[in-house]
C-alpha cells in the first residue's frame, strides 16, 4: 500500500467496492469527495469476498488490486489498499472499518463513501447500526435512487439522526459519526456495464484509465474471446462524468 499512514487530525476517505474493474467514475467520486470534504487522502479498497453479490467478482483479487494501483498512479491523495486480502471472507463493511481503526488507531477521522443505491440497502448490512460509531457515512448520488429515498432510508434505519438546519448533514447525540449527502451530477456508469462493453467488443477507453485498459488486454480479463482487443474510443462518450458502482 502506497502513501503515508494517516495520523492524528488527518481526514481519510474510504471507498470500497469490488472494482471489477475500477473505472473513471470511481476516480471521479474519490476526487470529488477529497475536494468537498477536505480529505487528506482517499483509500480505494477492493473487497475480497463481497457478501451482497449473487456471484463472486469476475477478476481475481490480485488483478483488481493491480488495476487500482495502476489507476491511482499520479493521482495525488488516492491510494490503493489491499487490506482485504488479509481478512477472511465475506468482506463486511463493519469488520473492515474495525480493522482499519485497529491498524490506524484513534487519530485519523474516517469518512466511508458509498453510493445512494448501496445506502438505501444498508439496513441489510451486518451491524449497520454501529457504522456511524466507526466512521462518517458519506453518500454520493447514484441513479436511479433519488435524494428523497436516501433521506427516507436515514429516517428508517438511523431514527436517532436529525438533519441539521439548512444542511445535507444528519447527526445524533452521542454518536461521533455524521451522515452526509454529497451534491453533484448523477453517476451512471457501473463496472458491470464496462464488463459488458468489453465482452461485446465495444469501446471503453473513455471509461477506463489507459493503464487499466492495457492490463485488461494483457491478462485477458472480461473478454468473450481470447483474441478480442479493446477498440479505440473514437465516436464514443457520455458527455458527463462516469461513476458509481453497482457493486458496493
Amino acid at each position: 500500500m502506497a502513501g503515508a499512514q494517516p495520523g492524528a487530525g488527518q481526514r481519510l476517505g474510504i471507498l470500497g467496492g469490488t472494482f471489477d474493474p475500477v473505472h473513471q467514475g470511481h476516480l471521479h467520486v474519490a476526487r470529488a469527495a477529497q475536494t468537498a470534504l477536505s480529505l487528506d487522502a482517499v483509500w480505494l479498497i477492493p473487497a475480497a469476498g463481497p457478501p451482497h453479490k449473487p456471484s463472486q467478482p469476475r477478476a481475481p483479487f490480485a488483478d483488481r488490486l493491480a488495476m487500482l494501483e495502476l489507476a491511482v498512479t499520479g493521482e495525488p491523495g488516492l491510494v490503493a489498499c489491499g487490506i482485504e486480502a488479509e481478512r477472511p471472507s465475506p468482506s463486511y463493511t463493519i469488520d473492515l472499518l474495525a480493522a482499519l481503526r485497529g491498524r490506524l488507531g484513534p487519530g485519523p477521522e474516517l469518512f466511508f463513501l458509498l453510493g445512494a443505491d448501496a445506502f438505501v440497502e444498508i439496513g441489510s448490512w451486518k451491524a449497520y447500526a454501529l457504522l456511524p460509531a466507526q466512521a462518517h457515512l458519506v453518500v454520493f448520488p447514484r441513479p436511479p435512487v433519488a435524494p428523497q429515498e436516501v433521506e427516507a432510508a436515514i429516517a428508517a434505519v438511523f431514527p436517532a439522526f436529525r438533519r441539521r438546519s439548512g444542511e445535507s448533514v444528519w447527526t445524533a447525540a452521542g454518536v461521533p459519526g455524521r451522515i452526509r449527502l454529497l451534491a453533484g451530477p448523477p453517476l451512471a456508469v457501473s463496472s458491470s456495464q464496462v464488463r459488458q462493453r468489453i465482452s461485446a467488443g465495444l469501446p471503453v477507453s473513455d471509461l477506463l484509465p489507459a493503464a487499466v485498459a492495457a492490463h485488461i488486454v494483457a491478462h485477458g480479463l472480461y473478454l468473450a474471446h481470447p483474441a478480442l482487443t479493446l477498440p479505440p474510443a473514437s465516436g464514443y462518450g457520455t458527455g458527463r462524468p462516469a461513476g458509481g458502482d453497482d457493486e458496493p
